[in-house]
Order: structure tokens, then C-alpha cells, then sequence
């Protein structure tokens, strides 16, 4: 194998064959105790190889973070609302209150497993 492989080339490789690679390097041991991930993460740490989707994964990961944290700033925002107004609401406008903070929950928790 050429020193010039690519995360992508790497990915399509059996493990069998990273393994061989991996192998070959001499630096990295316990080769055969790790999973295809793993000796992938080795064989790029060890000849500079960088992951072009780590770097998506992260910004993905950043993005979410902000809109989580603004997501809970407008549910603390209704609930206080909720709460200031009670006494003065209907049945049904309490209601649209609880359903929109119930909605916010629920994208904070599916934004949390991106």
C-alpha cells in the first residue's frame, strides 16, 4: 500500500486487510483485539490521515449544542408565562402552553442524541 491512502480508501478496505496495514507499521500493537474503527483510527493517527467526516460530525454536534440551549431559554420563557398567567387562562390556552413546551422538550432531546 502506497503512503498516500485516504481516509475514503481506507474505509473500503476489509479489516482483514487493515489489519496487514496495521501490521506492517510496527508502532501499533494489539491489532487483532481492535475493530475496524479502531484500526482505522490507528492506521490515521500513525501516517497523518485526517477524517474529513469527523469534522461535519463536530460541526453538526456545535450547531445542536446552540439551538438546544436557545430551545430551553424559550421553554423556560413559556413556562414562566405559563405560570404568571394562569389564573387568567382557558382550559384550552393552557393547553396550546403545555403542548408548544412539550414540543420544545422533545426537539431539545432528539437535537441531543445528533
Amino acid at each position: 500500500m502506497s503512503n498516500t491512502m485516504t481516509y475514503d480508501d481506507l474505509l473500503k478496505l476489509p479489516v482483514t486487510k487493515l489489519r496487514e496495514i496495521a501490521l506492517t507499521l510496527e508502532v501499533i500493537q494489539g491489532v487483532h483485539g481492535m475493530n475496524k474503527e479502531q484500526v482505522m483510527q490507528a492506521i490515521c493517527s500513525v501516517k497523518g490521515i485526517e477524517n474529513p467526516y469527523k469534522k461535519e460530525a463536530e460541526k453538526r454536534k456545535a450547531e445542536a449544542r446552540a439551538n438546544i440551549i436557545e430551545m430551553k431559554a424559550q421553554r423556560k420563557t413559556l413556562r414562566a408565562e405559563l405560570a404568571e398567567k394562569k389564573t387568567d387562562m382557558s382550559k384550552d390556552e393552557k393547553k396550546v402552553f403545555r403542548k408548544k413546551i412539550k414540543k420544545l422538550r422533545r426537539e431539545t432531546r432528539r437535537l441531543a442524541d445528533v
